[in-house]
């Protein structure tokens, strides 16, 4: 579900998108993009305490939902997307009450 500035929202909570200035901290990205399906989530590794990754994909339904100790497990982590259909997806890591969006290809 979508609000009106296009976050994506559940029924507990809105997401809250980090700021420009924020994400200079904690930027991450995605490697390989393009991928066949496996990926893997780069300079997570600096955020702390528990991570929640979150893909959609471009209708936003819910692809895959992951929870991990901290920044350097999903950093150490192959993702699988092997079995989606080809598309962007879009790569939500949530951690504490933050949330950084990257987008991956599919093929």
């Amino acid at each position: 579900e979508l609000d009106p500035d296009n976050h994506i929202v559940n029924e507990l909570r809105a997401v809250k998108y980090l700021s420009i200035g924020d994400l200079s901290l904690h930027e991450i990205s995605l490697y390989p993009n393009p991928s066949g399906g496996q990926f893997r989530i780069a300079n997570a590794a600096s955020l702390e305490g528990p991570v929640k990754l979150i893909v959609r994909n471009s209708i936003g339904q819910l692809v895959l939902m992951k929870e991990f100790e901290d920044g350097q497990e999903l950093s150490a982590s192959m993702l699988d997307l092997e079995n989606a259909s080809p598309g962007i997806y879009l790569v939500h890591v949530q951690c504490m009450e933050k949330t950084l969006m990257e987008k991956i290809l599919i093929h």
